[in-house]
């Protein structure tokens, strides 16, 4: 019976130190928690002043466990060689606190994410593979992989999206804006995973 006492303790214990977060939408932030390669992908875009000082940026990690407390991550743009070192840490509950070792560029509408961290709890669940980014001006949604089925619904420049299934040159996407989209995207209109 002690046995069994300790054993439930130590799992609480272990549950209350956090596990890396799960992919879903962490308000302005999507993650992507790849098991198979043991990789963490995000994208943060934010902007503040009706768009006029933005903050967008990409991150990713590798992690050892499902346990791991701390992630190392490097944040990156696509269109820069530049990279900022930075830390993931895990908490209870997926909710994690992201900081970087020196600000970000648009730091005003990162939410202070380059000082002191700022906290991310999820607001939705998701499956994704990966996240891709738009790089044309208007990359628009398709009912199904057929160029016949084009949508009125876009995504710009810089937008990203979590890859739900890849077919040929076809991608099912979610879009996390003003409310959830999904679906499909050519691949060609969007950069390669770097």
């Amino acid at each position: 019976m002690k046995k069994i006492f300790y054993f439930l303790i130590l799992l609480t214990t272990i549950k209350s130190l956090g596990q890396i977060p799960q992919s879903g939408i962490y308000n302005e932030l999507i993650l992507v928690r790849n098991e198979t390669n043991k990789t963490i992908d995000g994208y943060f875009n934010s902007s503040t002043g009706n768009g006029q000082i933005s903050c967008i940026y990409e991150f990713k990690g590798t992690f050892k466990t499902l346990n791991d407390k701390k992630i190392s991550v490097t944040a990156f743009w696509q269109d820069d060689d530049e990279i900022i070192t930075g830390e993931l840490i895990c908490k209870e509950g997926n909710k994690f606190l992201l900081k970087f070792s020196e600000p970000l560029l648009g730091d005003m509408a990162c939410g202070g994410v380059s000082q002191s961290g700022a906290e991310f709890e999820m607001t939705k669940q998701k499956n994704w593979k990966e996240i891709r980014i738009a790089k044309t001006e208007k990359t628009y949604f398709y009912k199904e992989p057929k160029i016949s089925t084009k949508r009125k619904a876009y995504i710009t420049d810089l937008d990203a999206v979590g890859v739900i299934e890849e077919k040929g040159e076809w991608i099912l996407v979610d879009f996390n804006g003003s409310k959830l989209t999904t679906g499909w995207i050519k691949k060609s209109d969007l950069y390669k995973k770097k």
